[in-house]
């Protein structure tokens, strides 16, 4: 479970790392930080960013509220990882700024991390065009929450990269970018050998402009 200290340093982060990448007059808050980059990130993400604000602001100015809700680390690390991808922020900035440590986030985490290292089949069906794809996921590592892999997608889909993800409990993130314009999160929930959740693809701006959408979608893979 997230903290209250938690909450406060996660929106901090999330709006310094908005701050690294508009010339605007710097944002006060995270509200106000996604307002200057609406127009570059998913509506997707959009609504994530505000709902970590809003339990941020609803702690500090509502006396009758101490409640914080369970996946708040998670839904965090989501879009974080959603912000390097969409904005494109370099390494050396993402660095550069302090978060809540993965590590102190270890409920469960052991068991997760000791099975979940290995090859995933299955496939993906995207809502937006209509089209599906086999895809394989291979775990290589899980560190301190932070998971390295691969995503292959096959058939007539495209986006096969590397991958970068979060682990919290049973609940994983997963940042993969081919190249092509199209950074794509995958969002799962851990069920023994089965992984499934929703995705999103992030489409930059050279290509909104030639009429290609932001799009989403679900996925299942079963370990193999």
């Amino acid at each position: 479970m997230s903290t209250y200290k938690n909450v406060i340093e996660w929106n901090k982060a999330l709006t310094s790392l908005i701050k690294q990448h508009t010339t605007n007059s710097a944002p006060t808050g995270l509200h106000e930080a996604i307002n200057l980059i609406e127009s570059l990130i998913s509506e997707q993400s959009i609504k994530r960013g505000r709902y970590l604000a809003s339990v941020r602001n609803s702690l500090i100015h509502e006396d009758s509220n101490n409640e914080i809700p369970v996946d708040y680390d998670f839904i965090a690390s989501t879009f974080k990882g959603e912000l390097i991808s969409q904005l494109n922020i370099s390494q050396v900035i993402v660095d550069s700024i302090s978060y809540p440590d993965a590590a102190k986030h270890t409920d469960g985490m052991q068991g997760v991390c000791s099975n979940i290292v290995g090859t995933y089949k299955g496939n993906c069906l995207n809502h937006t065009y209509g089209g599906t794809a086999d895809i394989i996921l291979t775990i290589y590592s899980v560190e301190n929450g932070k998971v390295e892999g691969h995503m292959q997608i096959l058939g007539e889909l495209v986006g096969t990269a590397n991958a970068r993800g979060v682990l919290r409990d049973n609940r994983i993130t997963i940042q993969t970018d081919s190249g092509e314009g199209m950074p794509m999160s995958w969002l799962g929930i851990i069920e023994g050998n089965k992984i499934y959740g929703d995705y999103h693809v992030s489409v930059v701006v050279k290509l909104k402009n030639q009429g290609v959408k932001n799009q989403y979608g679900v996925w299942n893979v079963m370990k193999i």
